[in-house]
C-alpha cells in the first residue's frame, strides 16, 4: 500500500468514526413492567355455629352422624374450596356423653370432627364460650382431636393473642370469644389488626367475633 492508498483509507475510516459518533442509532429505552401483587384466587365457604347437642344428637342417633348436613351436602362438593370454616359450638372429648334437652353444657365424641373434616372442613373456631363445658382439659382434647383430622382449631377460650391465628396466602383469620370477661379483649384484638394491616396492605383479616 503507498503512501496516496493509506492518506486514502485513514479518511475513510476517519470519515466512518466521525459520522457513528455524530449518528449514533438511540437505542429504545426498555421499560421494566411494574409488578403489580397478584391476589390468589380463593374459593372459601362459611358456616355458622355447629352445634350437635341435646335434641340435634337424639336426630343423628336415629337418622345417622350427617343428618344435620342432609340438605346442604351439595354446597360442600360445589367447588373445590380452598377453605371451609365454621365456628364447633362445644368440646370434643373421648368421654364424651350425651346431655339433656335442657343442658347448656355441651359434649362431643371424636366421630364429630372426623364427620366434618369428611365434609371438607379445614378451619373451625373454637374460641367461643361452650369450650370450657367439661373444663379447661377438654379445649386442648380439642385441638387434639381437630389436628388429627386435618382441621385447624382457630382461636382460643381465653386468648385473643394472634398465636392461634390461621393465615392462608394473603388472608388472616383470628377467632376471639367475646362472652363474659373475655370482652375486654376487644381493643387488644383491634390494636393486633391494625399491626397486622400495617406490615402488609394486602393483607385480608378475617374476625370471627363470638358472642
Amino acid at each position: 500500500m503507498n503512501k496516496t492508498e493509506k492518506v486514502i483509507v485513514f479518511v475513510v475510516m476517519g470519515t466512518l468514526v466521525i459520522a457513528s459518533v455524530l449518528f449514533k442509532p438511540k437505542l429504545p429505552t426498555r421499560i421494566n413492567p411494574s409488578i403489580t401483587p397478584v391476589s390468589i384466587p380463593k374459593r372459601m365457604l362459611f358456616v355458622g355455629d355447629i352445634m350437635m347437642a341435646r335434641g340435634v344428637a337424639q336426630l343423628t342417633e336415629k337418622y345417622g352422624l350427617e343428618y344435620p348436613f342432609f340438605n346442604i351436602r351439595p354446597l360442600f362438593y360445589l367447588f373445590n374450596w380452598n377453605i371451609i370454616y365454621g365456628n364447633l359450638e362445644g368440646p370434643v372429648r373421648t368421654e364424651a356423653k350425651p346431655v339433656s334437652l335442657f343442658s347448656v353444657r355441651f359434649d362431643y365424641s371424636p366421630e364429630i370432627p372426623q364427620l366434618l373434616a369428611k365434609l371438607g372442613f379445614n378451619l373451625l373456631n373454637i374460641a367461643n364460650n361452650h369450650m370450657a363445658d367439661q373444663g379447661y382439659s377438654a379445649i386442648d382434647s380439642t385441638r387434639k382431636y381437630l389436628e388429627e383430622n386435618h382441621i385447624f382449631p382457630l382461636g382460643d377460650y381465653s386468648d385473643c393473642s394472634l398465636k392461634y391465628k390461621y393465615q392462608k396466602d394473603n388472608f388472616i383469620f383470628l377467632g376471639a370469644n367475646l362472652v363474659y370477661k373475655s370482652k375486654y379483649c376487644v381493643q387488644d384484638l383491634l390494636q393486633e389488626i391494625k399491626e397486622l394491616k400495617t406490615k402488609d396492605t394486602n393483607l385480608y383479616v378475617i374476625v370471627t367475633p363470638h358472642w
